[in-house]
């Protein structure tokens, strides 16, 4: 990894067979207010670039703290691109749910999501009031072997 956290290629041809990144430690996030459907997105990795062709899985480890209210909904995401300036829509790696604690996500292998450059994003979905938590994201990144 270099300095700005996006994957490059080892020189040797050798390929690390996985690595984690910590998207993000005991971070206060808000939600919008706007009610049910309306999710407020964060981006909580850098992007990764050049990983599709190595990449076998992801899983998401995600401690949720602190939440102002049982009412709080969040999920992780994984989009793609192929220029890193249009995104696509989001696929669930951690799927909707508002339990505080530590959530680890299943083995995230859908290659059709594996983009020439991906990140991750966390939503937060209230109930027409504005909420907060405290939240630490990182995620494991398994390659082929």
């Amino acid at each position: 990894m270099n300095k700005d956290k996006t994957f490059v290629r080892q020189t040797s041809g050798r390929k690390p067979p996985a690595f984690e990144d910590e998207c993000m430690r005991d971070t206060r996030l808000v939600s919008s207010g706007a009610g049910a459907g309306n999710w407020q997105w964060y981006e909580i990795s850098p992007v990764y670039e050049g990983l599709a062709q190595y990449l076998d899985q992801i899983v998401v480890h995600l401690t949720q703290q602190e939440r102002s209210s049982v009412n709080l909904n969040h999920r992780v995401q994984i989009q793609y691109s192929a220029d890193g300036l249009e995104w696509s829509a989001g696929g669930d790696i951690i799927a909707s749910q508002n339990t505080e604690g530590y959530t680890i996500s299943g083995a995230f292998a859908t290659r059709t999501q594996f983009g020439r450059f991906i990140r991750l994003r966390l939503g937060l979905e209230d109930n027409g009031t504005v909420y907060s938590g405290v939240f630490s994201v990182w995620a494991h990144f398994k390659m082929w072997t």
